[in-house]
């Protein structure tokens, strides 16, 4: 599709072929983080609920083992796309990427005692600090 000059004014946002930028949300400065992907299994075809959990760990290694072993934990939760990435600036550092078909799925999943009990033997150091978006839509653009 060729670039077009879009007046905001002029046009329903609904006729826009991107989402604007909705500006008046932002409520501070962005924060950066350069990570690494180790992996990765996100659903792009469709708009799907999604959770961004953030936290330290002892050992980057024997944590991702924990992560892979609980393939089934997340598949019975009903998290149907993930990804994992470690920081770049703080090595103990991961930030991990889970979709589901619904905010409950995802607020379930990490309030899951068998979820906390296998965070707790792969190493994780710290609380856990989730936040609830909607993505997996890189088709529109």
């Amino acid at each position: 599709m060729p670039l077009r000059h879009w007046r905001l004014g002029r046009c329903p946002i609904e006729a826009l072929p991107f989402r604007p930028l909705r500006w008046w949300l932002v409520t501070g400065p962005p924060e950066i983080a350069w990570l690494i992907p180790v992996r990765e299994a996100i659903i792009w075809d469709r708009e799907l609920p999604g959770m961004m959990v953030s936290h330290t760990v002892a050992d980057f290694d024997k944590w991702l083992e924990g992560y892979d072993a609980a393939d089934e934990l997340r598949e019975s939760a009903g998290i149907i796309g993930h990804a994992a990435n470690r920081s770049l600036d703080d090595p103990s550092r991961v930030l991990i990427y889970h979709q589901a078909e619904s905010f409950d799925a995802l607020k379930s999943f990490l309030a899951d005692p068998a979820l906390q009990a296998a965070m707790k033997d792969a190493g994780v150091t710290s609380e856990p600090e989730a936040t609830f978006h909607i993505g997996g839509w890189a088709e529109m653009y």
